[in-house]
């Protein structure tokens, strides 16, 4: 599967230094063709591109439908720490 392919891989959002969110909420759009969703990953945030904490983690989250184009939506515990990047 594309896990045994991608390993530990990742995407990452930078706003750039004049802009942080502290997010409450966020959605997530899969495309996979085959059929396939991902079930397990983790959403961090940083101030500072160095140190990263956890805004979510999903094991065996099965929220997102197969179907390409399909997604879901999560809610986030509010902090009031702001953020400039996530992966």
């Amino acid at each position: 599967g594309w896990a045994r392919i991608a390993g530990k891989a990742y995407f990452e959002i930078d706003l750039g230094q004049h802009f942080r969110v502290i997010p409450n909420y966020y959605t997530l759009r899969h495309g996979s063709s085959q059929g396939r969703a991902p079930r397990n990953w983790d959403l961090l945030a940083s101030q500072d591109k160095r140190s990263w904490r956890m805004l979510r983690q999903h094991r065996n989250d099965e929220s997102l439908h197969p179907t390409a184009g399909s997604t879901a939506s999560w809610p986030l515990e509010v902090s009031d720490d702001d953020a400039s990047g996530f992966r």
